[in-house]
């Protein structure tokens, strides 16, 4: 009887620890699979007035130039005012990113998809949100709300010229 008792001690800590540690986030859980391409941190985005910056990782799939399975790091930004994107892909000069020129979107961009499901959230005209956002969209449409607007944007905005400007009304 004691040697079951010196034996289950250590599976009844080992089962507490874990269930513990169960609610606590790792770094995973922030990046979500946008789909079979494109993976996107839904905790790091940042909206600036009608510009939305995301953080994203690419793989590329059969039949693409890039060999399969190859991968980028990165950002995309996203003008939505006047529905152009930047790709910036890390590996720049000096461990920095190295910048596309600012393009047009079009609707086979994964910037498209961006542009359709979080340019309402800058409150520049025309947009509007999308009925069924998948949970990965949600989780960063709530990041975004729970930001505070900037105070550089604050101070622009108090102005009576600027105030009705979309960068200045509040989304939330």
């Amino acid at each position: 009887m004691p040697r079951q008792i010196f034996l289950s001690l250590p599976i009844a800590l080992l089962l507490s620890t874990t269930t513990a540690l169960a609610g606590i986030p790792t770094s995973e859980q922030k990046w979500a699979q946008a789909n079979e391409n494109w993976s996107i941190d839904t905790e790091d985005v940042d909206m600036d007035g009608k510009h939305i910056r995301f953080y994203v990782e690419r793989t590329s799939t059969e039949g693409e130039h890039a060999a399969e399975g190859s991968r980028w790091t990165g950002k995309i930004r996203v003008s939505c005012e006047d529905f152009h994107s930047r790709i910036e892909v890390q590996g720049g000069a000096w461990g920095g990113y190295y910048k596309q020129p600012w393009q047009k979107i079009k609707p086979s961009e994964f910037a498209h998809i961006l542009a359709s499901n979080f340019c309402f959230l800058t409150n520049v005209p025309g947009y509007t949100p999308e009925p069924n956002p998948e949970e990965w969209v949600t989780k960063i449409i709530n990041t975004i709300k729970s930001q505070p607007i900037k105070d550089t944007k604050k101070k622009r905005c108090e102005s009576s010229t600027q105030k009705n400007k979309p960068e200045c009304r509040k989304y939330r």
